[in-house]
C-alpha cells in the first residue's frame, strides 16, 4: 500500500469509526458529512505536495473539481462570512456556479484520466460513465454520482490507471456513500 492509499484509507476509516461511535451512542449512524469536502481538499493538497513533480492537467482538473466542490458548500463559507453575508451568498447563484464548475472539472478529469494510459478507454464507455454523474449533479441525486464514482474506480482498477488519483477517488466515493447511508 503506497502512502497515498494509506492516507485515504485512514481518512475513510476515521469517518467510519466516528459514524459507528455515533451509532452506538445515539442509535443513528451519523457521518460528519459537512466536513467531507474540506477533508478531501486537505488530502488532495497533501497528495499535491507529495507528488509535486507529477503535476499535469489531470491533477489540475482533479484539484479544481475538489476546490469547486468545496466552494459550493455552505459550511466552508460559514468560516469566513458573517450571517448577513451568508444569506446574501445563499440567495445568489454563486454556490450553484461553483457546483456547475465542479461538474465541468470532474467531467474533464474523468475524460483525461481514462484516456491517458496505454490502453485508453473508448469515448463511448466514458460517455456511459458520465451519464449517471451528470444525472446525479443536475438532478441533485447523489446515488447516481456514487454509481459513476464506483464505475470509474472499477475501470481504473481494471486497467491499472494511476493509483494515487484512484485512492482519492475511492475516498470521495466512500464519503458520498456515507452521505447516502445517513439519508436512508
Amino acid at each position: 500500500m503506497i502512502r497515498e492509499e494509506r492516507t485515504s484509507f485512514l481518512a475513510g476509516l476515521t469517518f467510519l469509526i466516528y459514524g459507528f461511535i455515533q451509532w452506538i451512542e445515539k442509535g443513528v449512524f451519523l457521518f460528519p458529512f459537512p466536513l467531507n469536502e474540506i477533508v478531501i481538499f486537505l488530502i488532495y493538497f497533501y497528495f499535491f505536495i507529495l507528488n509535486k513533480w507529477k503535476v499535469n492537467r489531470i491533477n489540475f482538473l482533479l484539484g479544481s473539481a475538489v476546490v469547486f466542490k468545496m466552494l459550493s458548500q455552505q459550511l466552508f463559507w460559514s468560516f469566513f462570512l458573517s450571517n448577513e453575508s451568508l444569506e446574501i451568498l445563499y440567495e445568489g447563484i454563486w454556490t450553484d456556479v461553483f457546483y456547475l464548475l465542479y461538474a465541468i472539472s470532474w467531467i474533464g478529469f474523468t475524460i483525461f484520466y481514462l484516456r491517458t494510459n496505454e490502453r485508453s478507454i473508448h469515448y463511448r464507455a466514458i460517455f456511459l460513465l458520465l451519464v449517471p454523474f451528470a444525472i446525479g449533479v443536475f438532478l441533485n441525486q447523489p446515488i447516481f454520482e456514487v454509481l459513476s464514482f464506483s464505475i470509474l474506480i472499477g475501470i481504473a482498477w481494471y486497467h491499472k490507471i494511476d493509483r494515487i488519483n484512484l485512492s482519492l477517488i475511492g475516498l470521495i466515493c466512500f464519503l458520498e456513500v456515507g452521505k447516502l447511508v445517513m439519508l436512508l
